[in-house]
C-alpha cells in the first residue's frame, strides 16, 4: 500500500467498497480522483445516505433488526434509534482510529469530511 501511495501515479476514478469506505476515502483524496461506491453487501445506509442516496429512518429497516418495511409507529421510533446510534457510532469510530491512520500515512492535510461519512 506504501507503494502505492508513494508511487506518483494518477488514476481517472477509484472503484471502493462501500462497506466501512471510510477506511478507503483517504485514497479518494491522496489521489485526488473521483470516486465510485459498489455496496456489495447490506450494510447500514448511513455511508451511502451521506453520498446522496436517501436514509429516510422511518421506512428503512436496520440492516440488524427484525423490522422490515411494515412497521407500527413504536418500531419505527425504535428503528430510527438504531440509525441514529450506529451513525453517532460510525462517526466517532471515523474520529478516533480512521482519521488518525489516514493522518499518520498520507499526511494531516488528507482529511475525510463529515459529509463522507
Amino acid at each position: 500500500m506504501q507503494q502505492l501511495v508513494h508511487s506518483g501515479r494518477t488514476f481517472d476514478l477509484l472503484m471502493l467498497d462501500g462497506a466501512y469506505s471510510a477506511c478507503a476515502l483517504g485514497l479518494a483524496h491522496h489521489f485526488s480522483a473521483p470516486y465510485m461506491l459498489m455496496n456489495t453487501v447490506g450494510m447500514y445506509s448511513a455511508p451511502l445516505a451521506a453520498l446522496g442516496n436517501p436514509e429516510p429512518f422511518a421506512i428503512t429497516p436496520f440492516f440488524n433488526s427484525p423490522y422490515t418495511e411494515s412497521m407500527n409507529i413504536f418500531q419505527r421510533a425504535a428503528n430510527a434509534g438504531l440509525h441514529l446510534f450506529c451513525k453517532s457510532l460510525y462517526a466517532l469510530l471515523v474520529a478516533t482510529t480512521v482519521q488518525p491512520t489516514v493522518n499518520k500515512f498520507l499526511g494531516p492535510g488528507k482529511r475525510i469530511k463529515k459529509a463522507e461519512i
